[in-house]
């Protein structure tokens, strides 16, 4: 009973407060703060008991832990019945703990960065009711439940992303993000409508009885769903313009729900959407594009918060290619946890930043050590671990999957040695272009002297409660690979789900990635030291054109944009002087028709009018008459 009411409580606590929080009055801000941070914190506290529990079914605490089914149907229709289940398990409670705590970090960061915002309210329930959909995704068992999920997730992103009413380029930004998502969720949606008719079930259990034909087609729509989701090429183009949205939602989107969920939808349902080697290799291709194109974004960019929007979208590939070159889903998933450590502390890092600058570019930062110490000790431990420095969490788990991209690539063949190999190449090249830009962030911010017109200085305990709290698992989870249970704390998942070591012995001593981070960020660092200018200038006339993203949006308004909007003018001019304009020349045609009609017979109707009138004129005398004589 205890664990049904837990699988019920995860998803479903956020989704009441946050439903709750939108009727609140816009006075009320006393009362959100508690609402948001309260039922947060109870999730996270809920979430954590139900991992540690799971955690201890193999041994490491000494508790044994069940996994629960909770099961609602909603119909049937002949012989398909349509169900909602939440599932309980390893992999749900690890995950759903790490969605909580980001989330209730960037709740309490919220509260002094809005201070002064006059929707805070609004915005308090959307993110709790972003942190429950996304808790949604990640409790359910049955594609029905996770698309409600997703379909609540994407749309609670477009309101986060669209808050702020006084920035122009939100609106925008949000309705990018909207209709960009919503392309890939066509193929989502149809990839659950395949599956759900060919396996006669929604149930995940079910579904490998679908044909080899539907699982195929199925994947590809499926991954099309996550491809938008998680921001990868060619629909990664809505990530950096939602930068737009305040800093806390871009902290929240980018580490742990919406990218994120793409990541988590492939690690459930990985033997369907990966069964085909022709879905294997589109998404290691996808992926190692995506990984090329978000670093050479990131190191050309001046704006912080989309150096690391497009960061985001490199690190995703990494996550969503280990999966083509991994059979166990523990290596990505590890990259997945400790990517949204140190990438949601780097995003409240760099808003609290923004607020003492008043800038988002870089190029009117820097010397902030001096005046933000605390914030620039803990984004130097974000920046190394998204670098790869050893011994912090990133090196770790970026290094596991470069390993098993190497082990496929030289030890297969068929399609996933082929997957290895293109992993293998887009990952390693990407590895000293990040190292290059941690140090350029880093320098341009807090290095040298300051170049802007404020006077900035590090920001109070509830920012900087949350920068610190992030900081530990970035620096800690370096560790966990050294710790002997590793393999059971990820076999807590499922007997698929990682069972074994996490990192292959040659990930232990990747002298290589080593030798790559140096020499990107010995790069970085010469470029910096001649004169302390911005050392993208290396890039030369690529530059614009590498901090664009290579003309990704270009491409799209030519190729997808365009055609559509004149498609559409091309049906409208159709409809209104084809379809209208033949309907309004046939009731045009019969009006004149009835008035050459009405004009010919209008001597006999005036001729008929005058005799019926007459006609009662003389029954009316007769009857008078009759009347007298009587």
């Amino acid at each position: 009973m205890i664990g049904k009411l837990c699988a019920a409580l995860l998803p479903g606590l956020p989704l009441l407060a946050g439903g709750v929080g939108l009727l609140l009055p816009r006075s009320s801000k006393r009362a959100a703060i508690w609402l948001a941070v309260s039922s947060t914190g109870l999730v996270a506290l809920l979430a954590l008991w139900c991992a540690a529990d799971a955690l201890g079914s193999f041994g490491v605490i000494g508790v044994k832990f069940t996994p629960i089914d909770l099961s609602f149907t909603l119909g049937s229709f002949g012989e398909l019945d349509v169900t909602a289940v939440l599932r309980l398990d390893g992999l749900s409670a690890l995950v759903a703990s790490l969605v909580a705590l980001v989330a209730l970090a960037v709740q309490v960061y919220s509260i002094a960065h809005l201070a002064r915002d006059e929707r805070y309210v609004p915005y308090a329930a959307q993110l709790t009711l972003f942190t429950g959909a996304m808790l949604l995704v990640v409790s359910s068992a049955d594609l029905i439940t996770l698309l409600i999920g997703w379909e609540l997730m994407g749309l609670c992103s477009y309101l986060l992303i669209g808050h702020d009413r006084t920035n122009p380029a939100a609106p925008a930004a949000a309705r990018k993000a909207f209709v960009v998502t919503r392309v890939g969720d066509i193929g989502f949606l149809l990839g659950v409508v395949l599956l759900g008719a060919g396996a006669g079930s929604f149930n995940f259990d079910q579904l490998g009885s679908a044909s080899a034909a539907t699982q195929t087609a199925a994947g590809f729509g499926l991954l099309a769903g996550v491809l938008g989701k998680s921001a990868q090429f060619p629909l990664h183009t809505w990530l950096p313009d939602a930068m737009a949205g305040p800093t806390p939602v871009s902290a929240l989107i980018h580490s742990a729900t919406m990218v994120a969920a793409g990541v988590y939808v492939i690690a459930r349902l990985d033997a369907i959407v990966l069964s085909s080697d022709a879905v294997r290799l589109t998404l290691a291709t996808v992926a190692g594009v995506s990984i090329l194109l978000g670093a050479c974004a990131a190191a050309t960019n001046d704006d912080l918060k989309r150096v690391l929007a497009w960061s985001t979208v490199s690190q995703l590939g990494y996550m969503l290619a280990g999966f083509t070159v991994s059979s166990p889903i523990a290596p990505p998933l590890f990259h997945m946890f400790t990517h949204a450590a140190f990438k949601a502390l780097l995003f409240l890092g760099a808003g609290a930043v923004i607020v003492a600058v008043g800038s988002s570019s870089m190029a009117r930062m820097g010397g902030l050590r001096r005046s933000m110490p605390i914030t620039a000790v803990c984004a130097a431990a974000g920046l190394g671990a998204l670098a790869g420095v050893p011994p912090l969490s990133g090196f770790w788990s970026k290094g596991s999957l470069l390993a098993l991209a190497d082990a496929a690539a030289t030890s297969d063949g068929g399609a996933s040695g082929l997957a290895g190999a293109i992993v293998l190449g887009c990952g390693t090249l990407a590895v000293p272009i990040t190292a290059f830009y941690c140090l350029r962030i880093w320098l341009l911010v807090f290095g040298g002297s300051y170049r802007g017109p404020a006077a900035p200085r590090d920001s109070g305990w509830l920012t900087l409660g949350p920068l610190i709290a992030l900081t530990i698992p970035t620096v800690l989870l370096g560790a966990v690979p050294l710790y002997g249970q590793l393999g059971n704390w990820w076999a807590a998942a499922g007997a698929n789900y990682g069972a074994g070591a996490l990192l292959p012995g040659e990930a232990l001593t990747p002298l290589l990635d080593g030798s790559l981070v140096v020499l990107g960020a010995a790069l970085a660092w010469s470029l910096w030291h001649r004169n302390q200018r911005d050392p993208a200038r290396v890039f030369g006339r690529a530059q614009p054109i590498l901090a664009d993203g290579c003309y990704g949006d270009a491409m799209q308004r030519a190729l997808v944009v365009t055609p559509v909007l004149a498609a559409a003018r091309m049906a409208r001019a159709v409809n209104e002087h084809g379809v209208d304009g033949a309907v309004r020349g046939v009731g045009l045609a019969v009006r004149s028709a009835g008035g050459v009609v009405s004009r010919g017979h209008s001597p006999l109707a005036r001729y008929v009018s005058f005799a019926a009138t007459g006609a009662v004129g003389v029954a009316l005398l007769m009857l008078l008459i009759a009347g007298i004589t009587a």
